[in-house]
């Protein structure tokens, strides 16, 4: 059997899978023993009864499991173990990560060019379990402070390095000033969709 749609798949919220055709009954439903996830990587998740349902209605057979139960980003290959019936399988199930998580992610480094009056900070961002956010735009930065005082993100200057880690390049605008060097206890705030990354600037220099 093909499932319909993943129509939920962050590890953010409950996963929902709808599947195809009106062939599962009630008496399917109430004989489901056992929801299995396991991926590439060795991982293998036994759902608790009371973190999935499995619900039939008038042939819209859709699975729900809760979130929490899947932590990691990845493809699964599902498995639904009823008595009485032959398993039901689906490969390839692709959980995405979450949104960013502040208290998982950080700034990492900070380099000071002179010549240009620019910043370049280094960012690893993360979703509250600890995934790898790879997929970030420029558009995403919300805003940037020095100190109390509004900077500019250079436009087209926010790359991804690879497993989550960004630079992203600030400008002397706004009311920031960077003719000099910030100084060490200035006070680096970076916003990127809504979450406040914080550091002094000595401790990332």
């Amino acid at each position: 059997m093909q499932y319909t749609t993943l129509t939920a798949d962050s590890v953010d919220s409950d996963l929902e899978i709808t599947f195809n055709g009106d062939e599962l009954t009630a008496d399917y439903q109430n004989a489901v023993t056992a929801v299995e996830l396991d991926n590439d990587n060795g991982t293998e998740i036994t759902v608790s009864e009371e973190d999935y349902d499995f619900n039939v209605d008038s042939g819209d057979t859709t699975l729900t499991i809760d979130e929490g139960v899947v932590e990691n980003a990845d493809e699964y290959d599902l498995t639904i173990v009823a008595d009485n019936y032959e398993d039901i399988t689906e490969d390839e199930l692709e959980v995405v990560e979450g949104s960013v998580s502040a208290s998982e992610s950080s700034l990492d480094d900070g380099s000071y060019d002179g010549g240009d009056e620019k910043l370049t900070l280094t960012a690893t961002v993360k979703d509250n379990y600890g995934n790898q956010i790879t997929d970030l735009t420029s558009g995403e930065v919300d805003s940037i402070t020095i100190d109390g005082d509004d900077a500019e993100h250079v436009d087209g200057d926010f790359n991804h390095e690879g497993d989550g880690v960004y630079t992203i390049v600030v400008g002397n605008g706004n009311t920031a000033d960077l003719s000099s060097e910030p100084a060490d206890d200035d006070e680096i705030v970076v916003t990127i969709n809504g979450e406040d990354f914080t550091v002094d600037y000595g401790d990332i220099k």
